[in-house]
């Protein structure tokens, strides 16, 4: 008989949407959310321009294709505990979030084909412009999505 390992913890999808103050919309596959801001707690904005991957493959391409990241893009891509840079054309900014926008750890300028740090406590990634940060955003931080 075929034993069930239970799931990774960076990989669970279903989330108490009672228990979460970082709501990301649910959908299926790759949406992009004009109306949507992502800033921090202190109201400073990162992003007026929100694309979440939602699904496999949306996760799985994430960024692979584009020329560039806009200034005032952000993709997100939930569920996420680790993300590569793989086959992409520039650097960005990455911020690992937990299921309640708290920041986990925070990578910035990550270069063409690297492979981030497996963040087991991450529940979505933020990819944004390579140095788009400065050193903003730190661990313990919050952040919030909008609409």
């Amino acid at each position: 008989m075929m034993q069930v390992m239970p799931s990774i913890n960076c990989l669970e999808s279903s989330i108490d949407r009672d228990m979460v103050s970082f709501r990301v919309p649910v959908h299926r596959g790759k949406k992009t959310g004009s109306d949507m801001v992502l800033h921090l707690a202190n109201g400073e904005i990162l992003s007026r321009k929100i694309t979440i991957a939602g699904n496999y493959p949306d996760r799985l391409r994430g960024l692979l294709g584009r020329k560039e990241i806009l200034a005032d893009e952000a993709l997100i891509i939930k569920p996420c505990c680790q993300i590569h840079t793989f086959f992409m054309r520039f650097s960005i900014d990455v911020i690992f979030l937990d299921r309640y926008g708290s920041v986990m750890h925070v990578m910035e300028n990550m270069p063409p084909w690297r492979v981030s740090r497996l963040v087991p406590s991450a529940r979505m990634a933020v990819e944004l412009p390579g140095g788009i940060l400065q050193g903003r955003v730190a661990p313990g931080d919050i952040l919030k999505l909008e609409e």
